[in-house]
């Protein structure tokens, strides 16, 4: 069909609005809807990143999430029911562009970068004119702002998540020479624990919201020990060798 619109994936970077790239800006300037994931009863971290930049004109497509958490109960499964979710996003993402509509979905960081853009493109993506705008990642605005290089010359540089248990942390940890640890929530206390039956508490460097307003950094010591923000990781810079 001649008349199908465009897909893009655009990535709205760490959470600096400004950190959004020109590409990023000019490709959500043609859009018709602007689509983005949200928690029950939340505003979109995505949305609250780019709003500035979109106009009133442009449809606003939320697509809430049935479930923010892993751990179910007995009876439900986890994977089912985010593949009935991107499913049902999927067949309502078709459409839209069978008719003629463009459409940018919104993803923090980068869209192909642990991001839930991912399970679109990988149903949609060879059906439509798609392009994916990358963005600047949580970890390298981390970076930036603790002011550490991630790691050196001929260095490892591993990221892990949060969610894996705390004995396939330990021994990921054992391996590598630098690390970004994500997805930490609830899973802070086993991270923390983790890293320092690794030997490398006094190497790890813990940030909040980098480069938002709120943007705090701290000791992974001092961290609560319950949770922490979504917007939150751990760092672990290779060694200097000079």
């Amino acid at each position: 069909m001649s008349n199908r619109g465009k897909l893009y994936g655009i990535g709205v970077g760490p959470g600096d609005p400004e950190l959004i790239t020109l590409k990023a800006l000019k490709a959500l300037a043609k859009t018709n809807i602007v689509a983005f994931h949200q928690a029950e009863g939340k505003k979109s971290n995505a949305l609250t990143i780019a709003e500035c930049w979109i106009k009133r004109h442009q449809q606003l497509l939320p697509f809430v999430y049935p479930t923010t958490t892993e751990i179910l109960s007995p009876h439900e499964n986890y994977e089912f029911i985010l593949a009935d979710f991107y499913e049902k996003i999927s067949k309502e993402l078709r459409y839209y562009l069978d008719n003629g509509k463009t459409i940018a979905i919104l993803a923090e960081g980068d869209p192909l970068f642990y991001s839930s853009f991912m399970y679109i493109y990988n149903r949609i993506g060879n059906e439509y004119e798609t392009e994916v705008i990358p963005g600047i990642t949580s970890v390298s605005a981390s970076a930036s702002a603790l002011g550490v290089p991630l790691c050196y010359r001929n260095q490892t540089f591993t990221v892990l998540s949060g969610v894996l248990d705390q004995l396939t942390l330990e021994k990921r940890l054992a391996v590598g020479e630098a690390f970004a640890i994500i997805k930490l929530g609830r899973n802070l206390d086993k991270v923390r624990t983790a890293i320092y039956n690794a030997g490398l508490i006094k190497r790890a460097l813990y940030i909040e919201r980098a480069t938002m307003a709120s943007e705090r950094i701290i000791s992974l010591c001092a961290a609560a020990t319950e949770s922490s923000p979504y917007f939150s990781l751990v760092l672990i810079p290779g060694i200097s060798w000079n």
